[in-house]
């Protein structure tokens, strides 16, 4: 394709993470960027085992932080997947071993290593997009989130937040 230039460098961070890394700038702000809802999305229906229960311990905590929109939430649902993933593999690793005889007497790595190593790749790679890296975290600056009583925190997680 004659014309047609690659992107290099840096990859644009969204102005959301430009405010909470501090280094947001009015005159270097996109003009146009999109500016997804800001509800609470909802867990997909086909993320399941370990996956699940990553996607209910962090979810809200990323949405409160205003990390997580509508709009992410098939990839947030990947790292929770690829998590999961890593779980299943790392369980099997430790009942079967590192190694595992074939049929033909031979002694080759478990499949379950490139499953882990693949799915670990893919989790932190995501994790990064979240902020859910200790190195990808050092910048951010981002206010703690406020404690709420247990009838409020209750009455969140049954209703949803109230609205401003």
């Amino acid at each position: 394709m004659a014309g047609v230039k690659g992107r290099s460098g840096a990859r644009p961070k969204p102005t959301g993470l430009k405010v909470l890394h501090g280094t947001d700038r009015k005159d270097r702000a996109p003009k146009r960027e999109p500016q997804p809802a800001s509800k609470l999305p909802t867990r997909p229906s086909w993320l399941a085992g370990y996956g699940r229960s990553v996607w209910d311990r962090i979810a809200r905590d990323l949405w409160k932080l205003g990390l997580l929109t509508p709009v992410d939430r098939d990839v947030f649902a990947a790292l929770c997947a690829a998590v999961g993933r890593l779980k299943d593999a790392q369980d099997l690793i430790n009942k079967e071993g590192l190694v595992i005889t074939t049929d033909a007497g031979n002694r080759v790595p478990h499949p379950a290593v490139a499953i882990a190593n693949r799915a670990s790749d893919i989790a932190k790679s995501l994790s990064v997009e979240f902020g859910l890296t200790p190195a990808s975290r050092a910048g951010l600056n981002v206010e703690p989130p406020s404690r709420k009583n247990e009838k409020e925190e209750t009455a969140d997680r049954l209703l949803g937040p109230k609205s401003a």
